[in-house]
């Protein structure tokens, strides 16, 4: 991918025909891999190349890379959120850019990327899908004006869009996609070696928390369990799967809390699948915060039991008949209690297993969320006198993992 010092934009190379509409993925965060990149990566992989043209828009060098591994162009925005002048240069390009490549259809991955492409797209005509990762409540002061004016906002659970059904503009359009799973992804890799690696006996019992270190997933919550439970007599080990600039005061808290042997912080991990498989006993999902934890759906797909916390988007992903349980938030000591009562209990853990891999392979398959968006795509793309009429619809899902569509 090259880039050039007079444009906003990394170079390309080639020209695909026009005989196709083109989808332009915009997406801005930092150069990482986590939650929503790798939402946009499956769908990226799992859309059809014979009905769509594809490119993204994106500041990050290593989703820009992993996209064109995927046989997608990616265009690096080098200025995007710079002064006013530079500000107005870049939306200037951007609009060229649409406009020469011929977009049909901008899918914003995060309403971050709103303030750059719902000018370029309103000036084009062009639709846009907003697709929110967050919930719409913690996005509203700042980018909310944006999203009610993109053609449709999808989210990835109810209560991320519940805010945005109030009745004002906007608010007609409205769908909900869950996340799927990607089990390739999961199935790759082999973490058998692990425990022994780290030191970690055979009969201990193993907790893993994956996500970003920051303060909104909450993994001090299991780094004080794990010491509670340690104190109470369990050989319980963490493996925290994830990076980011909470690692040194884990790091500190693990060590004051006598602790430090038995957390352990592995940094990113691309196998995650094959550690929840081979090295996990029971996932723990600490967060304060989330829209639709994707770690959650990856355990109970690979059927690891779950504790999380109690907040709405685990409440979402855990019904009774997912077999997880539920935790106050940030109670370490009733995280303690429940990793101490499920080390002894191995029947109880097979059986929230079991019931977590059934709901998973239900509800989290990567067919219907592909499918979902496809639909979505066609139907913003019609000739608008002949897209749907009536009462707003959005996608949700049955038993059996396929998309439909339902009136709200």
């Amino acid at each position: 991918m090259l880039t050039s010092t007079d444009s906003p934009f990394g170079a390309y190379t080639g020209h695909a025909t026009r005989t196709r509409p083109l989808v332009v993925f915009a997406h801005k965060g930092h150069d990482w891999i986590r939650g929503s990149e790798q939402c946009l990566l499956d769908l990226v992989s799992g859309l059809d190349r014979e009905a769509f043209r594809l490119m993204l828009l994106t500041n990050g060098r290593t989703l820009a890379a992993e996209v064109e591994r995927r046989g997608v162009e990616a265009v690096l925005v080098k200025h995007w959120s710079g002064g006013a002048v530079t500000n107005l240069f870049t939306h200037q390009r951007v609009t060229r850019l649409l406009r020469e490549r011929g977009a049909s259809l901008v899918h914003a991955n995060m309403a971050v990327t709103l303030p750059l492409v719902i000018p370029a797209a309103r000036r084009l005509g062009i639709p846009v899908l907003t697709h929110l990762h967050m919930p719409f409540a913690s996005l509203a002061a700042r980018h909310g004006a944006l999203v009610r004016q993109s053609t449709v906002t999808v989210g990835v659970a109810d209560h991320v869009v519940a805010p945005l059904r109030d009745g004002t503009a906007g608010s007609g359009r409205v769908r909900v996609v869950e996340n799927a799973v990607n089990v390739e992804r999961l199935a790759s890799g082999d973490a058998r070696r692990l425990r022994a690696s780290l030191g970690i006996r055979a009969d201990a019992f193993v907790a893993t928390s994956v996500g970003s270190l920051i303060a909104r997933k909450g993994q001090s919550a299991a780094i004080r369990a794990v010491a509670h439970a340690r104190a109470q007599g369990l050989d319980v080990h963490l493996l925290l799967c994830g990076d980011g600039p909470d690692e040194p005061a884990l790091r500190a808290l693990a060590t004051a809390l006598g602790a430090d042997q038995a957390v352990h912080l592995l940094g990113m991990r691309r196998d995650v699948g094959a550690i929840l498989r081979d090295a996990t006993d029971v996932l723990v999902a600490t967060a304060h915060e989330e829209a639709q934890p994707l770690s959650v759906l990856e355990a109970q797909w690979s059927g690891v039991p779950v504790l999380a916390s109690d907040i709405v988007a685990h409440r979402d992903a855990m019904p009774p008949a997912s077999g997880g349980a539920l935790f106050p938030l940030d109670d370490a000591e009733a995280l303690a209690r429940e990793l101490r009562a499920l080390a002894v209990a191995p029947a109880r853990r097979r059986e929230m297993a079991i019931a977590g891999q059934r709901f998973a392979h239900g509800r989290y398959d990567m067919r219907r969320y592909v499918a979902a968006f496809t639909a979505l795509y066609e139907d913003l793309l019609a000739p608008a006198a002949h897209r749907r009429s009536g009462p707003r619809e959005r996608v949700s899902t049955l038993s059996g993992g396929h998309a439909v569509l339902r009136t709200r």
